[in-house]
């Protein structure tokens, strides 16, 4: 897929957060130096900021997620269903990351297969669901089908 930085920072938005593992899975073709590269343009924009994941006290991964600007930017570019919050409103919580980061491990797995993802949020409205309902997300099959599915992260 072509680098363009309004897909990426609609990406991150959609998915809450992303790492710079996944980011070059999509975007660069598993190429993590151009990954790092156009990463470091947006941060130096203020578009995207950054935490740091840790697993058992390591250092996994750094998790890139939007800032109030990176929320301007999609507005002002005319995407639809987004509002513009603050940094703090768009940065993950801490005791969400690693569920964060291995629902969105499977989504781009997804993603890459060809399979069209749906993030919980959207799902849970399409189906009418209460935010509190287990499903993680679906997927939509290229012939239309539609599967949710629930995610255990322990």
């Amino acid at each position: 897929m072509v680098y363009n930085e309004v897909e990426i920072l609609k990406e991150i938005h959609r998915l809450k957060a992303l790492t710079v593992n996944q980011i070059a899975q999509l975007y660069f073709n598993g190429k993590i130096e151009n990954a790092y590269k156009k990463i470091k343009k947006m941060e130096e924009k203020h578009y995207i900021d950054s935490t740091i994941h840790f697993v058992q006290g390591r250092r996994q991964n750094k998790v890139l997620h939007l800032t109030k600007l990176g929320s301007e930017r999609l507005v002002s570019e005319g995407v639809k269903g987004i509002r513009v919050k603050t940094t703090t409103e768009l940065k993950p919580d801490r005791s969400l990351l690693h569920y964060i980061v291995s629902v969105n491990d499977v989504f781009v797995r997804l993603m890459k297969a060809g399979i069209s993802v749906i993030d919980s949020r959207e799902w849970k409205a399409r189906h009418g669901m209460n935010r509190t309902a287990r499903a993680r997300g679906g997927v939509k099959l290229k012939n239309g089908d539609e599967y949710g599915w629930l995610l255990h992260v322990h």
